[in-house]
Formats: C-alpha cells, structure tokens, sequence
C-alpha cells in the first residue's frame, strides 16, 4: 500500500511539474538598449538608442510581435568643392525609427528561451526626411530571472531597408529586460 501511494505521489509531482513547463506568458514586454549599424548615412555609421516590443503570445512556440526602436548618431560627411581642392569635413546628427510587426517563433528550455522572428514595416530615417520599407529577420535569447522577468543577453536583426537608391543593409542589436504577464 505505501509503494502505490508513493507511486501516485511520485506521478503528480510529475504531471505538476510538466504541467508547468507546458505553460508560457499571454504577454511579453521588452525594454532595452539598441545599437545599429546604417548605411543610411552617406558612409557607415553607428547610431545607440533605445528598443521596445510586444508580443502576443497565441501559444508556447508562436506569438505576433510589435517592434518599435529608436537610434541616433553623427555620420561624417565630406564636401570637396574643386576638383583637386581639398575637401572639407563636417559631422551631422541622424535618427533612425523602425515600427515593425510580424510573428516570432519560440524554443522555450527551462529558464531558457530561444527566439526568432520576421518583421516586417516601415522606418523613418529624419535626417533625409524618407520613410522607407524595412524587413527585420532576427532573433536572440532571454533567459529568465523570475516567473514574470527575464533578461534579453542578446537580439541581432539584420534590418535590409528599400530605399529610392536601392537596398541599404543594416544590423541592429539589442540587450534588456523582458517582462512576462500572464500564464497559459
């Protein structure tokens, strides 16, 4: 009798515990440092800023994400006036916004969660006044702290961006926290 009752206590210790790894937050919010690398600018330029997104988690391997960024920096630029006449130097601020929404796709391990998704929106780059289609193909990795908190160690996107001149190549990357609410 004690064996099949430590039998059936060893089974719902069990079934709990994969019960709760089954489980996976309603809703993810990121907060965060973001660094790009543009060719935006007239030569490659790096930008810091700042990088939020939410996503909706329809179950424990897919959810719909909403991307938003913003960076800023100095691109430098040069001026030749003559042909042969030296050319002149000058610096000039930049900010880059990307809002971007499309489905991210999970591997959920333990306290660790892989990540990839394919976005998709428009960008603004202020400096040229130019609103363009970016395409963001991506991922990274949260690893978690709490139920409810995790941190982003890392998220690389490359940010392909049609402009009027053609396709600029762009990577962003990404670090913070991420904030879980909700169970399923």
């Amino acid at each position: 009798m004690k064996t099949l009752l430590l039998l059936a206590a060893l089974g719902l210790l069990a079934a709990s515990s994969a019960a709760a790894q089954d489980s996976y937050p309603k809703i993810e919010v990121f907060a965060g440092y973001s660094f790009l690398n543009t060719g935006l600018t007239f030569n490659r330029a790096n930008a810091h800023g700042w990088g939020l997104s939410l996503t909706r988690n329809v179950d424990k391997h897919v959810g719909l994400t909403l991307d938003l960024a913003g960076q800023y920096g100095t691109e430098h630029i040069s001026f030749f006036l003559l042909p042969g006449a030296p050319s002149t130097a000058g610096r000039q601020g930049f900010r880059n916004h990307q809002l971007l929404l499309g489905p991210t796709f999970y591997k959920r391990s333990g306290s660790v969660t892989f990540f990839a998704h394919q976005l998709f929106g428009p960008s603004r780059f202020h400096s040229r006044s130019a609103t363009n289609f970016t395409i963001g193909t991506g991922g990274g990795v949260d690893l978690t702290v709490r139920n409810n908190i995790a941190v982003r160690a890392f998220q690389v996107d490359y940010l392909p961006t049609h402009t009027s001149a053609g396709w600029a190549h762009d990577v962003r990357i990404q670090a913070g926290v991420v904030f879980r609410f909700g169970k399923r």
